[in-house]
């Protein structure tokens, strides 16, 4: 499977308030504010399963192309190691399950479809200006439909995700506003929280589970093209680094119809 080089992005805030990449900046993985991030980063468990000796045959419907984040780190996101920090303090992780990664309670009861998953979240201060950004390796389309599963600590009240198609040269071809689910999870406030206004069935107590939810998205106008997906989100309310998971990005034939279609490119991205 192809790697790539660290992402690089500059995201900047348009007069109307939205967010525009524009040009490259360092993304290297170091603290850049000072702030703790150690129990973020850690690696744990491997998710490695032990061999059974018996052969591993492909199933007739198998995808041809797929990311599972199963190898413990972040190459198919675009990044080295496990964790890294961006240059406006958005956080990029693979994370493990049973891993505490967000300041509300819950995340660490979540199901990821493996053992691993992708995670983007704000920064650790909430900023609405940091947007998290993750960009898969270059792939072929040689399928019609890319899904993924997905799952966002609260829904489109406290967060925004979009997604591009780029070229292999990074070229925009085209852009889509993705759906928040949050799978029916509720997280829930540690006792030292302030209740949020803007969530009330955020309560102290125990979280509700939640399970990922599937995309699917029709690749045919992109048929024979190489090309590489780039996943975006940042958080609708100040000082709340809310985060959204991903899991299984892969390319095939999927047996739900397509909900999602590409629209024309966003230069506001």
């Amino acid at each position: 499977m192809p790697r790539l080089l660290p992402l690089l992005a500059l995201v900047a805030c348009r007069m109307d308030g939205s967010l525009v990449l524009t040009d490259d900046v360092k993304a290297d993985g170091t603290d850049s504010g000072g702030v703790d991030t150690g129990p973020i980063g850690e690696t744990g468990e491997t998710g490695e399963t032990a061999d059974t000796g018996e052969p591993w045959v492909e199933p007739d419907d198998a995808p041809l192309w797929c990311l599972d984040f199963e190898d413990a780190t972040l190459a198919d996101a675009g990044y080295e190691g496990d964790f890294v920090e961006l240059y406006d303090g958005a956080l990029v992780l693979n994370v493990f399950e049973g891993q505490s990664f967000s300041a509300l309670r819950g995340e660490e009861s979540l199901d990821w479809r493996g053992v691993r998953a992708l995670a983007l979240r704000s920064s650790h201060s909430g900023e609405v200006s940091s947007v998290s950004i993750a960009t898969t390796p270059v792939f072929e389309v040689a399928a019609p439909e890319l899904w993924w599963w997905q799952l966002s600590e609260v829904d489109a009240r406290g967060l925004v995700l979009y997604a591009d198609l780029l070229a292999e040269d990074g070229a925009q071809l085209a852009s889509v506003d993705l759906p928040v689910e949050t799978g029916g999870f509720i997280p829930a406030l540690e006792d030292e929280h302030r209740r949020l206004p803007d969530f009330p069935e955020i309560d102290y107590g125990d979280p509700t589970p939640g399970r990922m939810v599937q995309q699917v998205i029709d690749m045919r106008a992109f048929e024979g093209q190489r090309v590489k997906l780039r996943l975006y989100q940042h958080t609708r309310l100040s000082e709340n680094g809310f985060f959204s998971a991903f899991d299984d990005l892969c390319l095939g034939e999927a047996e739900a119809d397509p909900g999602l279609e590409w629209g024309p490119p966003d230069p506001s991205h």
